[in-house]
């Protein structure tokens, strides 16, 4: 992927740009993250804990299943939002039973970076506190897996990294939109430079200038119309001489007048 394209996608200043970006994101988490759970699942199935491996597993093929979707135009945040509640109710499952000798719960730190990333900061912040609310309810319901240090821990810890991600996608945000309003004044400003770029057929005898359409027009005219300026009229030293010459001269003065 050439590197400017891969620049627009991580910051593209256009709506299109933006869809691409969360695609490229999703992705992302796809082929890096998908591969290694998939992994441990088949590692957890090979010692004999298929209660932990196969659902695992059957998460890596739900994601295989829905990519499909991403190839359409919005089916980014609809993938996630399949995608998201698969992986919850599976991650539910691992915390409960103790699953990875007890470090499954180490997995929800990637939640709150992919739901921000692919839904934006509201839809995203919904899915984080759901989250959080949801694995306070697991970890409430009796099981004696975990001590209560590690599940304090766990929760605050994944509360400042979901405020972190939250933070960096909102300034994220902000800095687009700023960069968007500085492209479109750049876009102004260089229409208005281009109106006035290049050769004007001009009369040598009375200064008129043959538009685009063939008219001519007088000079004041059309700069008036292919630019934002205004005229006021007056008179240089050297015509107020010829055509005033009674009136007494002043050095570097011109009669003017709207």
């Amino acid at each position: 992927m050439p590197l400017e394209r891969l620049r627009r996608i991580l910051l593209g200043p256009s709506p299109e740009d933006e869809d691409q970006r969360r695609r490229f994101s999703v992705v992302l988490f796809i082929f890096f993250v998908g591969p290694v759970f998939a992994a441990y699942s088949l590692v957890d199935i090979v010692e004999g804990r298929p209660r932990e491996g196969v659902p695992g597993l059957i998460l890596a093929a739900l994601f295989l299943g829905a990519a499909p979707l991403l190839r359409k135009r919005g089916g980014t945040a609809m993938f996630f939002r399949v995608a998201a509640l698969a992986s919850l109710l599976v991650l539910f499952y691992e915390v409960s039973i103790g699953a990875g000798n007890g470090h499954a719960f180490l997995w929800f730190y990637i939640f709150p970076v992919v739901a921000f990333t692919a839904t934006g900061p509201r839809e995203g912040l919904a899915w984080v506190l759901g989250s959080i609310l949801a694995v306070s309810v697991v970890f409430a319901l009796g099981t004696t897996i975990y001590a209560t240090a590690v599940v304090v821990r766990l929760l605050v810890t994944y509360a400042l990294i979901s405020l972190l991600t939250l933070g960096l996608e909102t300034s994220r945000r902000h800095y687009q939109m700023e960069l968007r309003r500085e492209r479109d004044a750049l876009a102004d400003a260089l229409a208005q430079v281009r109106r006035l770029r290049g050769l004007l057929p001009i009369c040598c005898s009375c200064k008129r200038i043959r538009d685009d359409r063939g008219y001519w027009t007088i000079l004041e005219t059309y700069i008036r119309d292919h630019a934002d300026v205004d005229f006021s009229h007056g008179l240089c030293p050297d015509c107020r001489a010829k055509l005033y010459p009674e009136m007494e001269d002043e050095p570097g003065d011109a009669v003017s007048g709207q």
